[in-house]
């Protein structure tokens, strides 16, 4: 690992009463000492001492500039967040004071940090795991209650905790398959009960697959849930789009086609981000860019967690229409628009375990209360909302790693059913306990933590 001297700024760009500049590494100390000569010659550690950062020209030491008058902090190894020595200087804020402030450190030989890399040293010094490092940076930019209260969890090792108790029952099992391996040839000194190790990687299996099905929940709430709105041409979908973000994102004609491509924006409801999705109507005889509009909307609907789909009252039900609803694998909400026209016949009814369908008139001023309601209530039908306090999983990185656990121990039980050699159970053991591993960030390849670190900011 790197033993220089780290800084950076570590508060938001822009206009602020405090700015911090923080430095980590050997020379922090040193370096918060040229800059403060006023500090005490034994300082106490964690306390805050309000100094006169200095900034002395090195080609003539005598001369010097006054930078400011900033509280100073220092802490020592390894009690910080980096787990090396580390000094935070509390200056006034404001981006070019700060980069002025910066200049000066790292005159005195500290070097830029790069992005993330304060919370990478602090992995690399066992101050937190892999897990609750990637939680830093989803709570820096979390943008719903529900995102910020995920990574708190697992920041506070909620899921660390969980991974590392079904890690230490592989390891025991582990332990005693291959204590079964070493005296295969004295039976009366050891025996595997193979019962008993069936039953122990039965329960984790069990628990990691668990696991595994919460990703959906866990990602909704970490990015935001998907809601594509779908329809056949003029049945209202641009309105309900401009009607539930409360402004004219995209034109209402009504002339067939006028939507021909995807148009989303965000939105907030209680603790939830729902990314809205305006498509263009779904018809088969349309026009060539209309029939490129028409695919991404199939796309989008492809890749929604939730739909809503919206039917003109005013006209016949389209048998084609009601198949393609019944076909679709997708938690969702039936629209019925245009109620206030006279009807062409009676709604369809919703596909199981769809919400409505609910009878709207969106060319009117008609509340459209109802349809966030719905948008609640079908996210938590599909499972995609938090309504207790259960871990999730939120990183493709962690549900495609206990995938390969759930795998080795498959095939580590059905290796010990089929009466297979001790060391191939030991193996898939072994495979499946690397796995949760790398989840934690216990044998992580250093070209995954370069891309998992690269998109902290840089102060962090």
């Amino acid at each position: 690992m790197n033993k220089d001297t780290i800084a950076a700024i570590a508060t938001p760009a822009g206009i602020g009463g405090i700015g911090i500049i923080r430095v980590s590494g050997e020379g922090a100390l040193s370096i918060a000492r040229q800059l403060a000569a006023d500090l005490p010659a034994s300082i106490e550690y964690r306390r805050l001492y309000l100094s006169k950062l200095t900034a002395t020209d090195a080609d003539d030491p005598a001369n010097s500039t006054s930078l400011d008058r900033a509280l100073v902090v220092m802490m020592q190894s390894p009690h910080s967040y980096t787990g090396e020595d580390v000094v935070e200087l509390h200056c006034h804020g404001g981006l070019v004071h700060l980069q002025s402030i910066l200049e000066a450190v790292l005159r005195c030989g500290a070097r830029p940090a790069q992005p993330g890399e304060f919370t990478r040293r602090a992995f690399l010094n066992g101050k937190l795991d892999l897990v609750q490092a990637e939680a830093i940076a989803d709570l820096i930019h979390a943008r719903s209650e529900a995102a910020c209260r995920l990574a708190r969890h697992h920041l506070a090792g909620r899921l660390s905790h969980e991974l590392t108790a079904l890690q230490e029952s592989v390891a025991k099992a582990l332990t005693l398959v291959e204590a079964a391996i070493d005296f295969s040839t004295e039976q009366h000194v050891y025996q595997l009960d193979e019962t008993e190790l069936d039953s122990t990687l039965g329960s984790v299996e069990n628990e990691v697959a668990t696991l595994i099905k919460t990703y959906d929940r866990g990602r909704a709430q970490r990015d935001g849930i998907r809601c594509v709105i779908a329809g056949r041409p003029n049945a209202g979908k641009s309105s309900l789009f401009n009607r539930l973000l409360n402004e004219d994102r995209v034109i209402v004609a009504a002339t067939p086609g006028t939507t021909r491509d995807y148009v989303e924006a965000e939105l907030l409801l209680g603790d939830c981000l729902f990314t809205v999705v305006d498509t263009a109507g779904l018809r088969d005889k349309a026009h060539h860019v209309e029939t490129e509009g028409v695919r991404r909307s199939y796309q989008q609907i492809a890749q929604t967690d939730l739909l809503i789909y919206l039917m003109d009252s005013s006209k016949p039900i389209d048998e084609e229409e009601v198949a393609l609803l019944e076909q679709l694998e997708k938690p969702g909400i039936l629209i019925w628009n245009k109620c206030d026209l006279p009807p062409a016949g009676p709604p369809p009814t919703s596909p199981q375990k769809w919400v409505g369908p609910l009878h709207t008139q969106l060319n009117t001023d008609q509340s459209v209360d109802e349809v966030f309601d719905a948008m609640i209530q079908a996210s938590r039908m599909a499972g995609l909302t938090q309504i207790d306090e259960s871990i999730a999983l939120s990183r493709a990185r962690h549900r495609d790693a206990l995938a390969r656990a759930l795998d080795g121990l498959k095939n580590a039980r059905k290796a010990s059913s089929n009466g297979l050699d001790l060391e191939l159970i030991a193996l898939d053991m072994r495979l499946a306990l690397d796995a949760i591993g790398e989840v934690l960030g216990q044998v992580t390849p250093n070209d995954i933590l370069n891309r998992i670190f690269a998109d902290f900011c840089v102060g962090k």
